[in-house]
């Protein structure tokens, strides 16, 4: 069985993170942080609440981060403090990160590791492949997250876009042959899903 535990982001602006569980594994997608309402006065940012993780501290393997905007990496220093596990990233997402991990002066205690669009990446029981997606930023990815019993999608902020202002168009093929194969599920990120454009 594959467990997926939402612990933020979900029916709120901010705070991404989800824990993605099978067997003895639990891998981190996104560590974001969130932004309070201007009517909560001196509160700056927010991070999720991690402490359903400490009963699964042995089993977290890793954090896997779909893009560089706050909402996805701003807690991850918070997180690493309390959980050492290697993070993989984009390039350019990983030049964010390593701005935040040296603020926090985690940089050279924590294992980073740079992906390209369509790399697979054995991480315990999963094997993870970064999709490229189009957004309002470069170097985004999707996650194929697989394991023996399937497939999940998490899509991270995406833009359909065949002529992004910014960086590479999504790379639809890949999609379309995870879709083609079958999916246990599809987990979307949705701000601004409304909106046209």
């Amino acid at each position: 069985m594959i467990e997926l535990i939402p612990l933020g982001g979900l029916g709120e602006f901010g705070s991404n993170c989800m824990a993605v569980r099978y067997g003895d594994d639990m891998i981190l997608v996104d560590v974001g942080m969130g932004f309070p309402a201007e009517s909560v006065y001196g509160v700056d940012v927010c991070i999720p609440d991690f402490e359903f993780l400490e009963e699964y501290r042995e089993n977290i393997v890793a954090v896997v981060i779909t893009h560089g905007h706050e909402d996805h990496i701003g807690a991850l220093p918070y997180v690493l403090k309390k959980f050492n596990v290697p993070v993989y990233a984009s390039h350019f997402t990983m030049g964010l990160i390593e701005s935040k991990l040296e603020e926090h002066d985690l940089l050279n205690d924590v294992l980073l590791h740079r992906v390209e669009p369509r790399d697979r990446v054995e991480i315990g029981e999963f094997e993870v492949e970064f999709i490229r997606v189009s957004h309002s930023l470069v170097d985004c990815f999707a996650l194929a997250i697989s394991t023996p019993i399937g497939t999940l999608i998490h899509t991270g902020d995406y833009k359909v876009d065949e002529t992004p202002v910014i960086g590479e168009p999504i790379d639809l093929r890949t999609l379309r042959r995870y879709g083609q194969e079958g999916v246990l599920a599809l987990t979307s990120d949705s701000t601004n899903a409304t909106v046209p454009g």
